[in-house]
């Protein structure tokens, strides 16, 4: 088994458990989104970066659904406008992360942000669209027609619109 399989798929189901929490889901789709990119990770094997990444994210990411639950954050805003939050808040935890391994291992930088962006926009290809029906794959799809472009991982901005079209996914596929 292919290292950091496991743990993404408990992580996956973890997120999943916490956005059914009536509270949380009442607040952000923030980790319905967040499952679905550590199932997707799951699936590909993820790099020592990305494992490490998910680890530190996850932690972040707890300490803010209790932050949630506590009513200390987002207790008057509408859900969109707390995943929006939620989304930049991460995306900036992401940005950092990749600024260090830029400036530590500018190769490995290189090879991490090729890598992503070739498996994100390769969801995009003729055959994928046609083959591949899942909510990752639709929400990479909505997220390039948001962009006019490919993704870029190393933008923020677009793994950020990335982010909001797997919650907005999440949703639509929660209400049917």
């Amino acid at each position: 088994m292919v290292t950091g399989i496991p743990i993404f798929l408990f992580r996956s189901r973890r997120y999943e458990s916490i956005h059914a929490d009536p509270v949380i889901a009442g607040k952000t789709q923030f980790f319905a989104a967040a499952s679905l990119v550590t199932g997707a990770l799951a699936l590909i094997g993820p790099s020592r970066f990305l494992r490490e990444l998910s680890a530190m994210l996850e932690a972040a990411n707890m300490l803010r659904a209790r932050e949630i639950r506590a009513r200390r954050i987002y207790a008057n805003e509408s859900v969109e406008c707390n995943t929006v939050d939620f989304i930049h808040y991460e995306q900036t935890l992401v940005q950092a992360a990749l600024d260090s391994l830029r400036g530590r291992h500018p190769k490995r930088y290189r090879q991490e942000v090729e890598l992503a962006n070739f498996l994100l926009n390769a969801l995009n290809r003729p055959v994928a669209r046609h083959v591949l029906r899942w909510a990752f794959a639709d929400a990479v799809r909505a997220a390039i027609a948001e962009l006019g472009a490919d993704i870029d991982f190393a933008r923020q901005g677009h793994r950020e619109t990335l982010g909001l079209q797997l919650a907005r996914t999440s949703a639509r596929r929660s209400r049917s």
